[in-house]
């Protein structure tokens, strides 16, 4: 199909314009110098301009995507953020934004529990949970005994127990939700 390929120039696929052949890989398959509505120029391979599968430069995904939960949305924070709580002062924030602290925390949990998810004893994707969460126990979140390690499905399935991740847990809930998970082996 390589050489047979017909003349794409000047033809316009979703947002693309092709402006001319840029050149051929080992297959023998065009590619083409674009330029998209938005004034960027790519090279994009014809099998995928004829296909549909490409319609701009990225543009069209960026501006599609759900603004969070899926892979390439575009991340908000603060008052944008979906997770933004405007209950909270301004001051609040600040004061208990302790990025280096908390990370030495995370840290701590993880050396303590040797790197392993206390629930199933993995030592994959690991988290650092708080037994009692970080905005219901102010005085204990950086205390080493409010830790444990989880692996990643462990951190997911008891946060959906409860019904997501945010609604407040307690060590109560967590040991629950572990003899529950015990009771079920048996």
């Amino acid at each position: 199909m390589g050489n047979n390929t017909k003349n794409l120039e000047d033809t316009k696929f979703g947002r693309l314009t092709v402006l001319y052949k840029s050149h051929q890989d080992k297959y023998n398959r065009w590619y083409y110098l674009c330029r998209c509505d938005c004034g960027t120029e790519k090279t994009i391979a014809s099998r995928h301009l004829i296909s549909g599968n490409t319609i701009s430069c990225g543009c069209v995904f960026k501006e599609t995507s759900p603004i969070n939960g899926k892979k390439g949305a575009i991340k908000h924070s603060g008052i944008l953020s979906h997770l933004y709580k405007p209950e909270l002062s301004d001051q609040h924030r600040i004061e208990t934004r302790n990025l280096e602290q908390l990370r030495l925390w995370r840290q701590s949990v993880f050396t303590r529990d040797n790197y392993t998810c206390q629930v199933c004893g993995s030592r994959g994707k690991l988290n650092a949970h708080h037994l009692n969460s970080w905005s219901l126990d102010l005085d204990n979140r950086f205390n080493l005994e409010n830790g444990i390690t989880l692996c990643k499905k462990c951190h997911f399935d008891f946060h959906m127990s409860l019904g997501g991740y945010r609604i407040p847990a307690t060590k109560e809930d967590f040991k629950r939700w572990y003899l529950e998970r015990e009771i079920a082996k048996l």
